[in-house]
């Protein structure tokens, strides 16, 4: 599957502030992918990461990243979910919600998608919580009302 045109752009963004040739970039593009062009619809996002890594590994500093505060947010969901100290499940989750499992390395939109992600099974805990509670305090004022009538 073709990777997006953003995705595209951010490849020449990378070339461009590297300063590489023509020549260099498609020999960096055929080590990386085994393709010369990541206009070919057979540059997965596979080989995506692994262009970026190399760009990341010559200098390339991608504007796009994860910030900070989205990072601590993502560690206090985590922890309200109990999955601190279990690495894991958050990478399970990301790799089911985003598809990848190396969400530190997330641009802001899959980010944003972990953290949704993240709020909705936050929400979804609390709410069963709730229920749960509200059931048991149901069921002893039903036994309490039978003992006494």
């Amino acid at each position: 599957m073709a990777i997006s045109n953003k995705k595209k752009a951010l490849i020449h963004v990378a070339k461009t502030k590297l300063g590489l040739s023509d020549d260099v970039y498609r020999s960096l593009l055929q080590q990386c992918s085994g393709y010369d062009s990541c206009g070919n619809k057979h540059f997965s996002n596979l080989h995506f990461e692994s262009v970026m890594k190399m760009f990341r590994q010559l200098g390339f500093e991608d504007k796009y990243k994860m910030t900070p505060s989205q990072l601590s947010y993502i560690r206090r969901l985590e922890k309200q979910l109990g999955w601190d100290g279990q690495p894991w499940r958050l990478e399970g989750f990301a790799k089911r919600t985003c598809g990848s499992s190396d969400w530190p390395r997330f641009a802001i939109t899959e980010t944003s998608q972990l953290i949704n992600g993240l709020l909705k099974m936050v929400r979804y805990n609390n709410d069963t919580e709730r229920r749960f509670v509200r059931k048991n305090k149901q069921a002893e004022f039903g036994k309490r009302r039978k003992v006494t009538t």
